[in-house]
């Protein structure tokens, strides 16, 4: 009779981080952009560090992109090329291949900072509390994107460069309506810890980055803005015209998203405030009315006015801290 193996096991480490074999997973989605990937791949060779790793998920490009890849195999750690439905379904198989300890998503045609990407790990090591960070960046847009259109900015000039930042005081993060009312929820600039996808979820397959945000902050999470300077977004060339198509249809599916996350006036407030900001001859007597009766309520209450979260370029103060 075969004797029972009875010696017990032990678990020195049982934290979730132990056992992330990585610092930092850089996440790249591409299809059938290989000349454009070749050039994200080298100015990758500094953004990677010798404790991070970098997976490329691709859509099945059939355009020399597994080519290009092996050009640089020795930063590419990990590589898949199958078909997928869409951008976010690559971001999530990314996810689910990484072992860092962050998550890093990219896109192939943008531009990233190391010097950034260092600060993001080092405020993440000095706030284990914190589950996503939002940094700013900079941005190339050819009209009205749907993060402008939203905060109500008017950038309908062809190639204006707008900046994600937000001031201190504000407390991003503190309530899901930050994420439809300042324009930082963008993808380009998510920092997040790996192990806090248990608890925000994975990305919604067919919403995008705003929804990614928002799903972690009604989740219960961490979610801070920090004043980072991560990237710049450089604009895949298209008319102003086809641009304004696709963020409407981006505006349809997050006021759909809106409409079943914040609070129902809280919705239709926001709905009315901008149907007024596009009929110019209501909005003017409309505001001047609220403003009016903003004063008056103020003052029967008390209550000093809170000062704007507008700034200009020169007071953008990129200092690591939480806004």
């Amino acid at each position: 009779m075969s004797e029972i193996n009875t010696q017990k096991k032990i678990f020195p480490n049982t934290s979730f981080d132990a056992h992330s074999t990585k610092r930092i997973s850089y996440i790249v989605i591409t299809k059938n952009r290989a000349a454009i990937l070749d050039d994200f791949l080298t100015r990758a060779r500094e953004l990677v560090g010798p404790q991070d790793e970098l997976i490329v998920v691709d859509g099945a490009s059939e355009d020399g992109t597994k080519k290009v890849v092996q050009k640089y195999a020795d930063i590419v750690d990990i590589f898949i090329s199958e078909k997928d439905r869409c951008a976010n379904e690559a971001c999530n198989k990314g996810i689910l291949l990484s072992s860092g300890k962050y998550i890093k998503l990219l896109l192939d045609d943008d531009i990233y900072y190391r010097d950034a990407m260092e600060k993001a790990a080092e405020v993440m090591e000095q706030h284990p509390e914190v589950d996503m960070l939002v940094c700013g960046g900079t941005k190339e847009i050819y009209g009205t994107d749907t993060a402008a259109y939203l905060s109500g900015e008017n950038t309908a000039k062809a190639g204006k460069i707008v900046t994600s930042y937000l001031p201190p005081g504000v407390n991003y993060g503190k309530d899901i309506t930050d994420v439809f009312r300042y324009r930082a929820a963008s993808s380009f600039g998510h920092f997040v810890r790996r192990k806090s996808h248990a608890l925000g979820g994975l990305m919604s397959t067919w919403e995008g980055d705003m929804e990614y945000v928002l799903a972690f902050i009604k989740n219960g999470a961490n979610v801070k803005f920090c004043r980072v300077k991560m990237y710049h977004h450089i604009q895949s060339p298209m008319s102003p015209e086809a641009y304004e198509r696709w963020h409407k249809k981006s505006r349809n599916l997050i006021y759909t998203v809106m409409k079943r996350s914040v609070p129902r006036m809280w919705y239709y407030k926001f709905r009315i405030n901008k149907f007024l900001k596009e009929h110019p001859f209501l909005y003017w007597p409309a505001k001047l009315y609220w403003k009016c009766a903003g004063v008056l309520l103020r003052m029967k209450k008390g209550v000093e006015k809170t000062s704007s979260f507008k700034v200009k370029e020169k007071e953008y103060i990129w200092d690591g801290g939480f806004s």
